[in-house]
Protein backbone atom coordinates (compact mmCIF):
# COMPACT_ATOMS: atom_id res chain seq x y z
CA UNK A 1 0.00 0.00 0.00
CA UNK A 2 3.22 2.20 0.75
CA UNK A 3 6.58 1.89 -0.55
CA UNK A 4 7.88 3.46 2.49
CA UNK A 5 6.19 1.04 5.21
CA UNK A 6 6.75 -2.59 5.56
CA UNK A 7 4.34 -5.09 5.59
CA UNK A 8 3.92 -8.34 6.43
CA UNK A 9 0.63 -8.91 6.58
CA UNK A 10 -1.57 -8.94 3.89
CA UNK A 11 -4.26 -6.73 5.82
CA UNK A 12 -2.30 -4.65 7.71
CA UNK A 13 0.67 -2.48 7.78
CA UNK A 14 3.31 -3.43 10.68
CA UNK A 15 2.47 -0.66 12.50
CA UNK A 16 -1.37 -1.56 11.91
CA UNK A 17 -1.81 2.21 10.86
CA UNK A 18 -2.99 1.70 7.45
CA UNK A 19 -5.99 -1.22 5.97
CA UNK A 20 -5.01 -2.57 2.86
CA UNK A 21 -8.48 -3.14 2.33
CA UNK A 22 -8.64 -6.86 2.23
CA UNK A 23 -10.54 -7.86 4.98
CA UNK A 24 -13.47 -5.67 4.19
CA UNK A 25 -13.41 -6.89 0.15
CA UNK A 26 -13.66 -10.53 2.07
CA UNK A 27 -16.61 -9.44 3.87
CA UNK A 28 -18.08 -7.99 1.57
CA UNK A 29 -18.45 -11.62 -0.67
CA UNK A 30 -19.13 -13.51 2.93
CA UNK A 31 -15.92 -15.16 2.98
CA UNK A 32 -15.69 -16.67 6.63
CA UNK A 33 -12.81 -18.78 6.28
CA UNK A 34 -8.83 -18.19 4.97
CA UNK A 35 -6.88 -20.63 3.82
CA UNK A 36 -3.22 -19.74 3.83
CA UNK A 37 0.26 -20.98 2.39
CA UNK A 38 3.08 -19.45 0.73
CA UNK A 39 6.80 -18.44 1.23
CA UNK A 40 7.78 -16.88 4.63
CA UNK A 41 5.43 -18.94 6.50
CA UNK A 42 7.14 -17.86 9.82
CA UNK A 43 6.83 -14.40 8.48
CA UNK A 44 4.31 -13.05 5.31
CA UNK A 45 2.00 -15.86 6.37
CA UNK A 46 2.12 -16.01 9.93
CA UNK A 47 1.47 -12.07 10.54
CA UNK A 48 -0.97 -12.19 7.70
CA UNK A 49 -3.16 -15.33 9.43
CA UNK A 50 -3.15 -13.26 12.99
CA UNK A 51 -4.43 -10.58 11.42
CA UNK A 52 -7.40 -12.54 9.61
CA UNK A 53 -7.76 -13.90 12.99
CA UNK A 54 -8.31 -9.94 14.35
CA UNK A 55 -10.72 -9.65 11.72
CA UNK A 56 -12.91 -12.11 12.35
CA UNK A 57 -11.96 -14.72 10.04
CA UNK A 58 -11.03 -18.36 10.44
CA UNK A 59 -8.32 -19.89 9.15
CA UNK A 60 -6.61 -22.47 8.08
CA UNK A 61 -2.69 -23.31 7.35
CA UNK A 62 -1.82 -25.91 4.20
CA UNK A 63 1.46 -26.72 6.27
CA UNK A 64 3.13 -28.82 3.16
CA UNK A 65 2.05 -25.53 0.54
CA UNK A 66 4.36 -23.30 2.98
CA UNK A 67 8.52 -22.87 3.76
CA UNK A 68 9.51 -20.91 6.50
CA UNK A 69 12.27 -18.86 6.67
CA UNK A 70 13.57 -20.36 9.88
CA UNK A 71 12.54 -23.92 10.40
CA UNK A 72 13.64 -23.71 13.77
CA UNK A 73 11.19 -21.75 15.13
CA UNK A 74 7.95 -22.69 12.98
CA UNK A 75 7.10 -25.19 15.28
CA UNK A 76 6.96 -23.20 17.76
CA UNK A 77 4.59 -20.97 15.38
CA UNK A 78 2.15 -23.72 14.48
CA UNK A 79 1.53 -24.41 18.36
CA UNK A 80 0.87 -20.78 18.88
CA UNK A 81 -1.44 -20.81 16.03
CA UNK A 82 -3.10 -24.18 16.98
CA UNK A 83 -3.89 -22.54 20.41
CA UNK A 84 -5.57 -19.39 18.45
CA UNK A 85 -7.97 -21.84 16.55
CA UNK A 86 -6.10 -22.21 13.03
CA UNK A 87 -6.55 -25.36 11.32
CA UNK A 88 -3.39 -27.05 10.48
CA UNK A 89 -3.34 -29.45 7.56
CA UNK A 90 -2.10 -30.55 4.29
CA UNK A 91 -3.04 -30.00 0.75
CA UNK A 92 -4.16 -33.49 0.23
CA UNK A 93 -7.10 -32.75 2.84
CA UNK A 94 -8.13 -29.86 0.71
CA UNK A 95 -11.45 -30.95 -0.69
CA UNK A 96 -12.37 -29.25 -4.10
Amino acid sequence: MDSEIDSYSGFYDNNHLLSTGMAGYLKEKTITELHFCGLAADICVYYTILDSILEGFSAVLVEDASRPLYPDKFDDIKCELAKLGVRIIKSNELSG
